[in-house]
């Protein structure tokens, strides 16, 4: 792990690059599969990826340096990022900055591209959490456990438990980041081959929030220490994203019926 970084570059900058060159290719080939045209759509989407990152830093503040309430004395997180707050900072936004920006677009559809986009990006965005040994799930032996780091986030919570010295590299644990991004980039492949027989315009990103938040809901069982607040923040939009999902196809089955 390289919690310092590499050549200088810390693991946040080290990511970012690799996170818009991949989900770029996703997105641009998502609107041409969606006739929307790309060359209108970069404003908007520059705007939401800056509404996002923005979502991100302003939870991780809120949650690891002002407020922690299972563990008000844990060691703050430094210019940390939470997934659950870009996805709610970039659904609040969307629907203001598509009436702005792309008003001609169906909201739905354009929903639909960003689906696997987010899924992606987040997925390769777990690099900066693998470089800078954060996420890490419980003590484990088993031969896919990873030891990280002095200057870590999972070694110095190893180190203020008591459980290594100083010196040592953190005690192996569940590379719990790992099986985030696997969760990610396999829900976003997904929904990239389900899109062409979506039964409804908007139902590629409902599924997205179904899956790939409800799977994040379970993985977070895992992390060590447990955050029920972090849970709560992954389970609350799968659920609404469920119960409009049904809603919408109640809807369509009492139309067809009709």
């Amino acid at each position: 792990m390289l919690p310092d970084g590499l050549l200088g570059i810390g693991p946040f900058l080290l990511a970012i690059p690799l996170v818009f060159a991949l989900s770029a290719v996703v997105f641009f080939r998502g609107t041409a599969r969606a006739g929307i045209p790309w060359q209108r759509v970069l404003r908007l989407q520059l705007a939401l990826s800056i509404v996002a990152l923005l979502g991100a830093r302003g939870f991780s503040f809120v949650f690891d340096e002002l407020w922690n309430p299972l563990d008000p004395g844990r060691t703050p997180v430094v210019a940390g990022w939470r997934a659950s707050g870009g996805i709610l900072a970039m659904a609040l936004a969307l629907p203001l900055f598509r009436a702005r920006l792309l008003p001609e677009v169906s909201l739905a559809r354009y929903a639909d591209v960003l689906g696997p986009t987010i899924a992606v990006a987040l997925g390769v965005y777990r690099i900066q959490c693998l470089l800078a040994g954060c996420c890490g799930g419980p003590v484990c032996n088993q031969f896919f456990c990873l030891s990280y780091a002095p200057g870590t986030e999972i070694w110095r919570a190893q180190l203020e438990a008591g459980h290594i010295g100083g010196a040592a590299w953190s005690a192996a644990t569940f590379p719990l980041h790992l099986a985030f991004m696997a969760a990610s980039l396999g829900i976003g492949a997904w929904l990239w081959r389900y899109d062409p027989r979506r039964r409804f315009d908007g139902e590629v990103f409902l599924l997205f929030l179904m899956l790939h938040e409800g799977a994040k809901f379970l993985l977070e069982f895992l992390r060590a220490p447990q955050s029920l607040l972090l849970q709560a923040s992954s389970l609350l939009p799968a659920l609404i994203a469920f119960a409009v999902w049904l809603t919408i196809l109640g809807r369509g089955r009492a139309q067809a019926a009709a």
